[in-house]
């Protein structure tokens, strides 16, 4: 999971986006859990600029999909990452959404 860390702080979208969509395959060799959501969402927020920010969002709405999929617990640092995320880009219906999530 380091790349996911290496590839933020260098600001490599591609590159990031592989790791990401490996993880995020129903076939995939690792399972996602609290963890690796946690550090998904951390370094997804490294990526600031405008010229990211669809494909954030993308991963975003993925990650909290399998997030419920794998009906795996939403931690304080989870939801922290990702209302932060959607609140910067003002998507105030996926914050709603987000937070009813956590209310199920």
């Amino acid at each position: 999971m380091i790349g996911f860390e290496i590839f933020s702080a260098q600001k490599k979208m591609e590159e990031y986006k592989d790791i990401f969509n490996e993880v995020n395959r129903a076939d995939s060799k690792f399972t996602m859990d609290k963890s690796i959501a946690e550090e998904i969402g951390r370094t997804l927020l490294k990526f600031t600029a405008d010229e990211y920010q669809t494909d954030v969002l993308d991963m975003c709405d993925s990650l909290q999909f399998k997030i419920l999929e794998n009906q795996i617990p939403i931690s304080s640092k989870l939801f922290d990452s990702l209302a932060t995320q959607y609140t910067e880009t003002q998507s105030w219906s996926k914050v709603l959404g987000l937070i009813s999530s956590c209310t199920i």
